[in-house]
Parts: C-alpha cells; sequence; structure tokens
C-alpha cells in the first residue's frame, strides 16, 4: 500500500499498516471461504470489503490511487488466497 513512494507522516504510515492488518483479518475470517473465487456473491463481497477498508486511507491517496490499490489487492487476493484457509502463504507458515 505504501509503494510506489506515497508521501506519508510516521501516523499516516502506522494508519496504513493498521489498515493493511484489519484488511487481512477481515478477508480471512468472513470472505475468503471454500470456492470463494467461483462465487460472483462472494467475489463481489471481497472486493466491497477491499474498498470499505481502503476508504479509511490518508489522504495522500487520491482517488486515481485509491482505485489502483483497491484493484491490485483483489488481484493478489485471487491469486494468492483460495479460500477456506488455503492461500499461497499457508506452507510457509506451516515450515
Amino acid at each position: 500500500l505504501v509503494k510506489p513512494n506515497v508521501e506519508l507522516t510516521k501516523s499516516e504510515r502506522q494508519q496504513v499498516k493498521a489498515l493493511a492488518r484489519d484488511l487481512l483479518d477481515k478477508l480471512k475470517t468472513s470472505k475468503l471461504v471454500l470456492d470463494w473465487r467461483k462465487k460472483a456473491r462472494a467475489r463481489a463481497g471481497v472486493r466491497a470489503t477491499i474498498q470499505d477498508v481502503l476508504d479509511a486511507l490518508p489522504e495522500a491517496y487520491s482517488d486515481e490511487l485509491y482505485e489502483e490499490k483497491c484493484s491490485q489487492i483483489y488481484e493478489h487476493c485471487y491469486e494468492s488466497y483460495h479460500g477456506d484457509g488455503a492461500s499461497r502463504y499457508a506452507h510457509r507458515a506451516d515450515a
């Protein structure tokens, strides 16, 4: 969320980090369910959650940058989280 070089104060950077943690927690606990990528309603729910959480980004994020970040995060979720706890990161946590 902080790349490429968004000019943020220290408190804004902390705010962005907290938003990122909150977003991941919300997605993992209620949105990235089994087969979420196959269901239109589930995909829409993931996108809406991302947009809702990122709506609290600091003023340094323009509307264009906000839309770009929402799209990038959705794409990352789609590629990385298969649903029901399965992700490309799951094997790393077990190691």
